[in-house]
This record gives C-alpha cells, structure tokens and sequence, in this order.
C-alpha cells in the first residue's frame, strides 16, 4: 500500500527536525559536560551563572591569548582610518593601551567555520531539490547538521534555558497550525490572494529590516516588535502550507511534492523559531 503525501511529507520533515534539535541537544550536553569537567567544547570555555529563575545557565567564552604577538584596534575607528596593530611584548601593549587601543576580542574560529557552509547548502537546498530528490536530500540532511551545531550555540548565547522552552513554544505551535492548516480555515486563508499578498511583503519586509540592522542601530522595542510582526508571519505560512499539504494530498503524491512541502514547512518552523528566540532574549 503506498504512502500518502502526509506520511511523505512528514517523514522527510520529523527527520530533519529530529537531526536538528536533536545535534542542539548535544552541544547543550557537551557544554554542560565541559563546564563539570572544565575542559573546552567546540571551541569554547564555559562558566556558570543563575538566572532570574535560580537554573544554571552556561555562559560560553574564549579565552584570552596571554602570548604575543597580539592584536590590537582603536574603538573610535569607525571608517577604518586607524589600522590594527600587532604588538610583540607587553611593554608595547601598554603603550598602545595609553592611545586608547584595546585587544582584540578572540574569535572562535571552528564556531564561524559553520556558518559559510550552512548558508550555501540552505540555498542549494532550495534549488537542487527541484532537480533531484536524493541530492536535495543529502544538501538538506548536511545543512540540517550543520544547523543543529548552531542552534545548539544560539541557544547557549542567550539562554539555554529560555531556549528549550521557546523550542516546546515552536513544536506545540506548530501542532496547532497543522490542525488549522488541515481545517476549512487553513483552505480559505491558503485560496486567498490577499493572504498570500500579506506573506510576500511580510518576508519581503522582514528581510529589509535584518539587512538594514548591518547599517543602523534600532532600539531593543523595535526589535522586539519585528520578532513579535515575525511569529504571527511565520504562524500564518505554517497555516497555509499545511492548507496546501491536505491540497494536494489526492493529485500530487509524490517524494518531490513531499520534499517541496516538507522544506517549505521546516524553513517555517526554523524562522519560527529563530523569531520566538529574539522575543525572548
């Protein structure tokens, strides 16, 4: 007996999800691990402090290189007029201290090795999936573990604490949109071209309000505005692509239908996520 679309669909997007926060599960472990042990972890050293809720939150750093030479920049240098220096002893930092220099904050370079990767195998993801199945598959399997190792780090960054929880926010709201989705609402909001008019300028806007924050500050209101204008976006996507889920479950059973619809719904549940984090940081 073959398969419906819904079985399909949701077998290539739980096992994506599960690789995903399952591989964050493991660097929260591997954190916690390292803290105990005080050892290194991906990159990073470990301390601990209580939140506002008296739970142990895991505070990743770098250590700072005591050995020379070191790097140093001026904090006032904004149009890259004063270049960095590197200075050889600490007799020499100490002077360049005096001018107003400061070191250089280490970088975890494994940590920021990731991310590169991970955004090219997202858009190939997109675009090779149309193609082939089994390659989309793979680009998604390795974008997916790539991922997991960030999320589990965004998680740290914040809170890990205030992360698992906006993971169960995410996974029971996304429960709820797929009974709306599968329901008369979900059809009528999926058959309505302003809706889907309301999503393009919505993911539109959103997209020129990230980029815009590499050239301008915004206050932490507006910030959280935009997160909140987010969730209530990425909640309406997951209504309509689970609407076109039960669509298309009776013309188009297929693994490259299945495929499309279980990409679109996890780039909506990660962006669900990702807003819900920055409400709550």
């Amino acid at each position: 007996m073959e398969t419906t679309l819904f079985a399909k669909t949701m077998i290539i997007l739980c096992g994506q999800l599960l690789i995903v926060f399952g591989l964050a599960f493991y660097v929260l472990r591997g954190a916690k691990l390292a803290y105990q042990n005080n050892t290194k972890f991906m990159g990073f050293s470990y301390r601990g402090a209580m939140n506002l809720k008296r739970e142990l939150d895991l505070i990743p750093y770098i250590e700072r290189k005591e050995d020379y030479p070191r790097e140093m920049f001026h904090p006032e240098n904004e149009n890259n007029e004063t270049p960095n220096v590197y200075v050889v002893n600490e007799e020499k930092r100490n002077e360049f201290l005096k001018k107003g220099y400061k070191d250089c904050e280490p970088s975890n370079k494994f940590f920021n090795a990731l991310i590169l990767p991970w955004v090219i195998l997202l858009f190939s993801t997109v675009f090779v999936g149309a193609l082939s199945v089994q390659i989309g598959m793979f680009a998604f399997t390795a974008q997916s573990i790539l991922f997991g190792l960030i999320l589990g780090m965004l998680f740290l960054d914040m809170d890990e604490n205030d992360g698992i929880r906006a993971l169960k926010i995410t996974l029971l709201a996304t429960i709820f949109c797929g009974f709306v989705g599968y329901s008369d609402i979900g059809q009528a909001l999926n058959s309505s071209g302003y809706v889907h008019a309301f999503l393009f300028f919505g993911l539109l806007g959103l997209i020129i309000f990230e980029f815009s924050r590499t050239t301008f500050k915004f206050s932490r209101n507006t910030i959280r505005a935009k997160a909140f204008f987010g969730i209530g976006l990425f909640i309406l996507f997951l209504f309509v692509d689970f609407a076109r889920l039960k669509e298309l479950s009776d013309s188009s059973n297929d693994w490259s239908t299945a495929f499309d619809i279980a990409l679109n719904l996890y780039l909506d549940i990660i962006n669900l996520l990702l807003e819900i984090l920055e409400a709550m940081d």
